[in-house]
């Protein structure tokens, strides 16, 4: 009793520096628990002598990082079984799809049904999507059965569908082409043109037959047309032209019911006139005239500024120049007012495919999870942003989709699906 507490190695200890370290005592002094030590001076390892194992309860949750010593306790190794476990769920949802695809079934947004060989996208960044599709040019797409291109940045679209030249979109092959329906009208330069527009321009008939445009003679500079082409060797009918203003400064063409006038006025003067006569104006004398019986020549005939005139051959020749030349100008404005609108038609519609483009690559949220997402796209020039939302649950799916390009044109849509 009374012993003093120890402070050296070979002083001896009391009851309370025992109890102080966690011993605790029965009422007969006999020890009630156990102390826990190093195995060895080292202090390298700890041996627990339960004999079913001992639990080692109280532990404060580690610190999880490369160069953490720290125990881990119960709770944070559930927390990383229950994530494990959702990996592995995903990973075989994942597996089972893919197993299902190469069967010849769909997945959720995919699908397909084929016994042929694989598709092969082996140029860079190539895109490959049917039985025996191949893409071997930098940057290719190849979409369809058979499917093949092996020049950079083109794309083949269907079944059998080959794009044989670089930087080109190809919806057939050589003997087997297809039409490309339900086209905007072209407003750009670069746009693509519909049956429509080139209807409206006199360009094709309602069958789509070409029509035979008139087309300024190349080097002269818009100061030169031949009708029937360079080169042709019969004479072609200008049809349809309005009367042309009849001056001496006008350059507007004449058609053929001004010269019948004209040739009526002159019949009349012949059939009216059948003796020579002498006309005079002053008490001078004037040149006679004959049109007695026979063909004669009128010369020295004064330009006419009457309507009853008679007019000269340099008058005539001055209206017939007037009236090509009037036909040489509105050929000019109608060919120039159509390349306008067919250059705006064709941005148009490129600005359209951009945000086609745009659109079809937004990404669709997987089921339980919802997505905002944005995309881009180029077509022709013309580029356009689309933003989408998305979401899905284990039955429904619901898409929205925004999209405005570089033409000035927005667009939108919306749908909604159902699993069953």
């Amino acid at each position: 009793m009374n012993v003093a507490a120890g402070s050296r190695e070979t002083d001896a200890v009391n009851l309370r520096q025992l109890m102080d370290l966690g011993a605790s005592f029965n009422a007969s002094g006999g020890a009630s628990n156990g102390f826990v030590a190093y195995d060895d001076k080292q202090a390298s390892s700890v041996t627990f002598r339960g004999a079913a194992g001992s639990q080692l309860k109280n532990v404060s949750a580690a610190v999880l990082e490369p160069e953490s010593s720290d125990a881990v306790i119960g709770a944070q190794l559930f927390e990383t079984n229950e994530s494990v476990k959702a990996v592995s769920d995903r990973i075989r949802d994942v597996k089972a799809t893919v197993d299902t695809i190469a069967k010849g079934g769909a997945g959720q947004y995919f699908g397909a049904n084929s016994v042929r060989s694989a598709a092969q996208a082996v140029g860079t960044d190539a895109l490959a999507m049917g039985p025996a599709a191949s893409a071997s040019g930098r940057n290719a797409i190849a979409v369809g059965l058979y499917a093949r291109t092996d020049y950079d940045n083109a794309v083949a679209l269907g079944s059998n569908s080959v794009a044989d030249r670089a930087n080109t979109i190809s919806v057939g092959n050589r003997q087997s082409k297809r039409q490309i329906t339900n086209v905007a009208d072209g407003t750009d330069e670069t746009d693509a043109v519909n049956v429509a527009q080139l209807r409206k321009a006199g360009l094709i008939d309602k069958k789509g037959d070409r029509l035979d445009a008139v087309v300024y003679d190349a080097g002269y500079n818009k100061s030169l047309i031949t009708l029937g082409g360079v080169g042709a060797t019969s004479v072609v009918a200008l049809t349809n032209v309005a009367a042309g203003r009849i001056s001496a400064e006008s350059t507007d063409a004449v058609n053929g019911s001004q010269f019948f006038s004209l040739s009526s006025r002159v019949d009349n003067i012949e059939k009216n006139s059948p003796h020579r006569t002498r006309v005079r104006d002053d008490p001078r004398p004037t040149p006679s005239v004959a049109v007695d019986g026979g063909n004669r020549v009128i010369s020295h005939v004064v330009a006419g500024v009457a309507e009853t005139d008679a007019v000269n051959l340099g008058q005539l020749n001055a209206a017939l120049k007037v009236g090509i030349d009037s036909a040489y100008a509105h050929t000019d404005t109608e060919v120039a007012r159509l390349r306008l609108e067919m250059e705006r038609d064709r941005k148009d519609a490129s600005g359209g495919s951009a945000s086609a483009i745009a659109i079809a690559n937004l990404p669709q949220a997987y089921q339980g999870e919802s997505m905002l997402s944005i995309a881009g796209g180029t077509f022709g020039g013309q580029s356009s942003v689309a933003l989408g939302l998305s979401t899905a649950t284990k039955r429904w799916s619901v898409k929205a989709s925004f999209t405005g390009n570089t033409r000035g044109s927005y667009g939108g849509g919306a749908g909604v699906g159902y699993r069953f």
